[in-house]
């Protein structure tokens, strides 16, 4: 997310500049690059003036800086909406399927009423994909980072509350929503099927290098992130190598940065209270001493190496506590990253007043958002996929089949033409 709400920000832009440079204005399609040798498909464009990219150029080499730079210029990385797309590659490849979504969404929509607008199809077009954003996120991908607990804490949709303030609390942007730093391996998998072929990435050779895309396709990343498992998070497992000691490691260098060593700065820069706080807050008990600690951080080495570093139980930090904390049961995060994201997941739906089911949408339309899968985001806009698993956030297995495209739905883009519409509304 580029903005508090869970509104397609990183695909359409966080600013009014940003957001008008990146769509033609008469077609309603969002600016293209190359075609994909795979598919023929767009990639996305590294040519659009005055459009901002994080981007490392190889003449820069600042260790400290991870030879990343910042231009609105020329860039041999691709640019869009989000200035993060072209840092690592699954970034750029979750920007590009969503980019191709919605134009897919557009031109569908011009042929169901061809007296659209460009605007017009731009932004019923940003709607849907807004909506199919959050039903990813809520009902299919934060059960299984928060058990089925969390989501029992989190309810179901009350309605828009106007007294509700959609805003990211400092401990869930700061910490507890950077639990996934945690889940990343080492390297970066590129696949040509489940248990075919494979190409293994170190994490930094992944970094501002479009050209990944452009030589081998998105397929085999999305395969990788799919058919591979991530590493669980915990305090015995750390953080991989790969982000702790060659993050953004600047070119023709052995040097690079830590990432858990960013994350703990940024706590600091943002002035989050000490973890112990967090835990009173959430109601997970009152820590006075050390053994306090111990039904939260079951894992005694982490506890002495945290006595060992922080020396009063009153110092530790929310990002170090909460990644030792034991995770919660069909979870992925400790009971104070829970507490943290339940807290502001459940804000940043109530308090939107475009939320999807805030009578956004009609009977027939809602009826097709319901078919709505990552999956079917990634059949229509891979180059060539043809197949994957049943529930994408699960490794495949006798409970997780690999099923063709075709078993997953698409919704019924009709719901969406204005007289046809009215007429199915009426019956």
């Amino acid at each position: 997310m580029a903005t508090s709400y869970v509104d397609g920000s990183h695909v359409y832009g966080n600013n009014n500049r940003t957001a008008a440079l990146v769509w033609d204005p008469e077609t309603g399609l969002f600016i293209e690059g190359d075609k994909s040798k795979f598919s023929g498909k767009m990639l996305l464009s590294k040519n659009i003036p005055g459009v901002p990219v994080v981007c490392r150029e190889e003449n820069f080499a600042d260790p400290l800086g991870g030879g990343f730079s910042f231009t609105t210029g020329d860039s041999k990385c691709f640019k869009h909406a989000d200035i993060r797309i072209s840092t690592v590659v699954h970034l750029t490849v979750f920007q590009t399927l969503w980019v191709r979504e919605h134009q897919r969404l557009v031109l569908k929509l011009r042929q169901l009423n061809p007296h659209w607008s460009g605007a017009t199809l731009y932004y019923e077009t940003r709607k849907i994909i807004g909506a199919m954003l959050q039903i990813i996120s809520y009902d299919q991908y934060l059960p299984y980072i928060i058990g089925h607990r969390g989501m029992s804490m989190l309810g179901g949709y009350p309605g828009y509350n106007p007294h509700v303030k959609a805003a990211s609390t400092s401990g869930f942007s700061g910490a507890a929503l950077r639990f996934g730093h945690g889940t990343l391996n080492n390297f970066i998998v590129h696949s040509h099927g489940h248990n075919k072929k494979e190409i293994f990435f170190p994490v930094h050779e992944t970094m501002a290098n479009p050209g990944l895309i452009e030589d081998l396709g998105v397929d085999g990343f999305i395969r990788g992130m799919v058919f591979y498992p991530t590493k669980l998070p915990g305090a015995s497992r750390g953080t991989a190598d790969s982000l702790r000691e060659n993050f953004v490691r600047a070119p023709g260098t052995n040097i690079g940065g830590d990432l858990v060593s960013v994350d703990i700065k940024r706590g600091r820069d943002r002035g989050l209270a000490p973890y112990i706080e967090y835990v009173e807050a959430c109601g997970l008990g009152t820590i006075k001493t050390w053994q306090d600690l111990q039904g939260l951080i079951k894992d005694g080495r982490a506890l002495t190496e945290l006595k060992d570093l922080y020396k009063d139980v009153r110092n530790i930090e929310l990002y170090v506590g909460g990644h030792a904390e034991v995770l919660v049961a069909g979870g992925q995060v400790g009971p104070t990253f829970r507490c943290l994201m339940v807290d502001t997941m459940k804000k940043l739906r109530d308090g939107d007043r475009f939320w999807y089911e805030n009578d956004e949408f009609t009977k027939w339309q809602m009826q097709e958002l319901r078919k709505v899968s990552l999956q079917r985001v990634f059949c229509d806009n891979g180059d060539n996929l043809s197949e994957l698993t049943e529930n994408l956030f699960v490794v495949p297995g006798p409970r997780n089949r690999i099923r063709p495209c075709s078993a997953f739905p698409n919704i019924d883009l009709r719901a969406w033409t204005e007289a046809r519409r009215h007429t199915h509304e009426h019956n």
